[in-house]
């Protein structure tokens, strides 16, 4: 966690420690319960470090604003706060912020990017119906990752029709080279959040199983 890495890879570890903590029983984390409480509020300080004025987070602590980096960090740290993690008020607050402005403003063909802000802010209770419902009939334009993220949306909002609409285009993603330019992007991220947001919300699903032997059939010596 004190290593100088991108903001990216310090939400990666974070998240890890998350998933671990809030879904493995106690003889298989591999850790003491207590040692990984404290790893995540020191990997929350080290993205807290990362913060600009203006809410928004990026890969450096010197560096601009990162839409990408932003909103991963936000739907990461509303995970952590769900999780009973104590997350400072002000960087919530400000990474909210970041995401309405981002969601109000933004490039109307960054559809992933306001998604996953429409995602952030449906889950804080700060919804905006009329941004969900514009990136809804635009539904047939969005790739994979847009459609998961706003059907979360929908269902956090109480909409399940449409959230599972969304999800029953899900398909298993097609292989294909990651993106590295603002955005990291591969059908192996696709698969990994198709898995969370199903089994959260549909965990009887039959693609479920699929879904994991693909993220496992992909993982070699060094993981992913």
């Amino acid at each position: 966690i004190g290593e100088p890495v991108p903001g990216d890879e310090k939400a990666l570890r974070l998240w890890t420690d998350l998933l671990a903590a809030a879904r493995l029983p106690e003889r298989e984390l591999g850790r003491d319960p207590t040692t990984l409480d404290g790893m995540i509020a020191a990997g929350i300080l080290a993205l807290q470090s990362l913060q600009r004025a203006d809410g928004g987070m990026g890969y450096w602590r010197s560096g601009e604003a990162s839409p990408w980096v932003t909103m991963r960090s936000a739907l990461l740290l509303q995970t952590a706060v769900e999780r009973g993690y104590r997350v400072p008020e002000p960087m919530l607050a400000g990474l909210s912020g970041w995401a309405r402005r981002m969601v109000e403003t933004g490039d109307p063909n960054r559809t992933t990017i306001v998604a996953m802000g429409l995602r952030h802010l449906a889950r804080t209770g700060d919804w905006m119906e009329p941004q969900m419902e514009t990136l809804l009939a635009r539904r047939s334009e969005l790739d994979l990752e847009a459609r998961l993220h706003l059907a979360d949306a929908f269902y956090t909002v109480g909409r399940d029709d449409v959230g599972e609409t969304l999800l029953n285009t899900i398909a298993i993603p097609e292989p294909r080279l990651p993106t590295g330019t603002g955005r990291f992007h591969s059908d192996l991220t696709d698969t990994a959040l198709a898995l969370e947001i199903l089994l959260d919300r549909r965990p009887a699903d039959p693609i479920i199983p699929e879904l994991v032997d693909r993220l496992i059939r992909a993982r070699g010596d060094a993981g992913w």
